[in-house]
């Protein structure tokens, strides 16, 4: 059974900062003309944290269309055209180790981008054990990658 719409014509209702909303005509299988209205997003990225103990950390942020403060995964919004990967793990080793990228290229002196990981890493631990851990205790044994 053929199932598959085919798009026969489309238009931009809105083209922002983080989203991109669409409003296109598809031939439907029956033979019948449908829109389908398609909301694009540049996309994002998460970082989820699970303890030993199969914890998943997560962090508090105030969030408009909620118009409250909720629990969610640590994320951010990439922009357009933007990419982002993330890898990290934890060692026995002493110290932290990182490896940044940007565009394809080694940065050996990191960036903003690398400190917000680290920064960012350190507080949802901090907070989701309601701890006043030393940052440098958190990032003792991680060894991590960030490529924008």
């Amino acid at each position: 059974m053929n199932m598959i719409e085919k798009k026969i014509d489309g238009e931009v209702l809105y083209d922002g900062k983080i989203i991109r909303v669409e409003r296109d005509t598809v031939l439907c299988p029956n033979g019948k003309n449908a829109y389908r209205e398609v909301v694009r997003h540049n996309g994002g990225a998460a970082i989820l944290c699970i303890t030993k103990d199969d914890k998943v950390l997560l962090e508090r942020q105030f969030r408009y269309p909620y118009n409250e403060v909720i629990y969610e995964i640590p994320a951010g919004k990439l922009e357009k055209g933007e990419d982002i990967e993330i890898a990290f793990t934890h060692t026995n080793q002493y110290g932290e180790e990182y490896y940044s990228f940007v565009n394809g290229q080694h940065t050996t002196q990191g960036g903003t981008h690398q400190s917000a990981f680290k920064e960012h890493l350190a507080r949802t631990i901090k907070e989701f054990y309601g701890k006043s851990y030393d940052v440098q205790d958190v990032r003792n044994g991680l060894v991590g990658a960030i490529a924008i």
